[in-house]
């Protein structure tokens, strides 16, 4: 092999590294408003239940359990989250993603002239498509393998909210590609969509207890009944799957109406998480999913007649909760 194809080789994965990352221009405005909402919501949050039981003095306090919150959040920021979820799978879904956005786009929304409208009817549709996921995510065995990282939270805290295993991102990213694809979504409504998002993600996942009344019975999703979802009381398994609207949890019957008054354990049965460090959490159960999936697979060729299929261990507790 010449240094000329070698030199060539390098380049294609510099270009390829480039346009993962986006680090040949890397949007610094995204993550300016990224931190800034995460500053935001911090601040409100001490305010709303007092320095000693905020997200940051736990952090502080308790690092070796809540580190995984922290890089999960340095991750996401920097734009590594979505390269390792990338290369995981070595870049198969990342390239299927790439060419159906590159062929088929309808720009359905474009057809709204208002920008009001156009943001309502995104979020109302991308709600239904997050509640969705976020159920498949427990009912899939090996999906759900790589979303119990997110469960490991023993505490919540605003930075819980990036707590998410990047091969689960890249998995969970085809099933949100159809709705971007149908619609079309124009930049600038995106944006505006994507803070509102992240602030009220930040707030489910802080210290706030509060069900918001009414509004959180029946419109949006509130602290105390995601809470719950991450409660580790078999009571609450496979309740309150919403991300920001809680109706589709009354429409398909997996409301919980959340207690404020009761002390909540969070977590998993048996944690194996927050002990060996980020990197080991992520790649354990990166592994894991792979064991659940290939298991999943080879049941398909290997009927026994007669005999009822059973689920795949996990899936007990798979029906357990966040996103």
């Amino acid at each position: 092999m010449s240094i000329f194809m070698v030199l060539q080789a390098f380049d294609y994965i510099r270009q390829k590294f480039y346009s993962v990352t986006h680090y040949d221009n890397f949007n610094w405005t995204a993550m300016g408003l990224t931190i800034g909402v995460t500053l935001l919501c911090l601040v409100i949050e001490a305010v709303a239940v007092g320095w000693k039981q905020s997200s940051t003095y736990k952090l502080t306090r308790n690092f070796k359990v809540l580190s995984n919150d922290f890089f999960s959040f340095l991750f996401f920021l920097t734009g590594l989250t979505q390269l390792v979820g990338v290369l995981f799978y070595a870049g198969i879904f990342y390239f299927i993603y790439g060419q159906v956005q590159k062929h088929v786009n309808f720009h359905l929304i474009a057809s709204v002239p208002s920008v009001l409208a156009q943001f309502v009817i995104m979020i109302v549709i991308t709600d239904f498509r997050d509640y969705v996921v976020h159920y498949l995510r427990h009912r899939w065995g090996w999906v759900w393998e790589l979303h119990k990282f997110h469960h490991s939270a023993e505490d919540m805290t605003i930075l819980t909210s990036f707590r998410s295993h990047a091969a689960e991102g890249v998995l969970t990213d085809g099933l949100s590609l159809v709705v971007f694809v149908l619609l079309g979504v124009p930049a600038e409504t995106y944006l505006i969509f994507n803070l509102v998002h992240q602030a009220h993600q930040k707030i489910t996942h802080s210290q706030i207890n509060s069900d918001w009344g009414w509004l959180g019975r029946y419109i949006l999703v509130s602290p105390a009944a995601h809470r719950l979802h991450h409660s580790k009381n078999p009571e609450h398994y496979g309740k309150n799957f919403g991300v920001t609207f809680i109706f589709w949890d009354r429409i398909f019957g997996t409301y919980h109406k959340p207690d404020t008054t009761t002390q909540i354990e969070f977590g998993l049965p048996d944690n194996e998480f927050n002990k060996k460090g980020y990197i080991h959490d992520i790649f354990s159960s990166y592994f894991r999913s792979l064991r659940v999936a290939k298991d999943s697979v080879l049941s398909l060729f290997k009927p026994s007649p007669g005999k009822k299929i059973t689920l795949p261990e996990n899936q007990g507790e798979s029906i357990k909760t966040s996103i």
